[in-house]
């Protein structure tokens, strides 16, 4: 047999194994593909719902290993809040971990902050007694940020804040904050209806602040050093969502949050609440993803043109098949 034919020879067998090696690959990723796709149709079916309103917590927590992504921006007038995200994961079904962000009213500049905020989350009543339909969902959670500048320097002050007062206005400002929260929840999840409240703590603190005073009588400015502060506001918090049909709930909800403001006469910051409130819908386009549009309005602002519309998307991913 010469040289060529044993080429072609072997060549042929070659290619009777390759594609012997390729069916048989194939069919092996075809029979893992769907054992994932089983797997993931036998989890999700265990998906539960969100364990906040817009943005209030309710008692519930989430199940063990159930992971809730969210996604979220507030749009104005004249901006938006840009892209807030939401990352949870249950522990135990006792317990949840989250990372996310926290809002703050600034009148120094007029818009809302947001600081990246770690919280947990514990739920406070066993789940064999939260089964019974009398039995409330309490629970304790907390909001953690960490120092964060709110104004500096180069930030872009309202024209309230900068208004002349005894021949003096500001004129530039540096600060940081921080804010914890804490808590307390107590409610119930039924067929139609699920209903939260509680008592919120925020301890609210400054420090490294100072000002620019521009002194007409100097025709310069005048530098001014803040004392750091810290102040605690107690407030309610409640939320309510009630089954319109069986893929739409109508939802609202009420909290407090900080503001910090400036009073012109004294030259101070001054820390005080606003309140929030956001009235819409969630609507369920699959068991394990839901979509929240609302209306946000702070008694802070000026009118109703200063409403904002929240628009969040919500996905729920248990890893975790038991319905427990």
């Amino acid at each position: 047999m010469s040289e060529f034919k044993k080429f072609k020879t072997i060549s042929f067998f070659l290619l009777i194994l390759s594609m012997m090696f390729f069916q048989i690959a194939w069919a092996q990723h075809q029979e893992i593909e769907q054992k994932i796709n089983k797997a993931i149709l036998s989890r999700i079916k265990y998906a539960s719902a969100p364990t906040k309103n817009f943005s209030t917590p309710i008692g519930r927590v989430l199940k063990s290993m159930e992971v809730m992504v969210s996604m979220g921006s507030s749009f104005g007038i004249e901006e938006n809040s840009g892209v807030l995200g939401r990352l949870a994961i249950g522990l135990g079904g006792v317990a949840e971990v989250e990372l996310t962000r926290s809002s703050f009213m600034n009148e120094l500049t007029g818009q809302q902050g947001n600081l990246p905020t770690s919280i947990f989350k514990m739920g406070l009543v066993p789940e064999l007694f939260s089964n019974y339909w009398f039995v409330p969902n309490i629970a304790l959670q907390i909001h953690s940020t960490p120092w964060q500048s709110s104004v500096d320097e180069s930030s872009r002050l309202t024209e309230k804040t900068q208004v002349s007062y005894d021949f003096s206005n500001l004129a530039r400002m540096n600060m940081d904050n921080r804010f914890t929260t804490l808590y307390g929840i107590i409610g119930k999840d039924f067929d139609f209806l699920s209903i939260n409240g509680g008592v919120t703590l925020t301890d609210v603190r400054v420090r490294n602040a100072y000002q620019w005073i521009y002194d007409q009588n100097l025709n310069r400015e005048v530098y001014h050093k803040i004392p750091e502060m810290q102040k605690n506001l107690i407030a309610p918090f409640g939320n309510v969502s009630i089954a319109a049909n069986n893929d739409t709930q109508l939802m609202g909800e009420l909290q407090a949050i900080p503001l910090i403001d400036y009073d012109i006469v004294s030259k101070q910051v001054q820390i005080k609440r606003t309140w929030r409130a956001i009235i819409g819908v969630r609507f369920f386009i699959a068991r394990w993803l839901s979509l929240d549009t609302g209306v946000k309005y702070l008694s802070s602002a000026k009118g109703i043109a200063d409403s904002e519309v929240n628009v969040g998307l919500n996905l729920m991913l248990p890893f975790k098949s038991s319905p427990n």
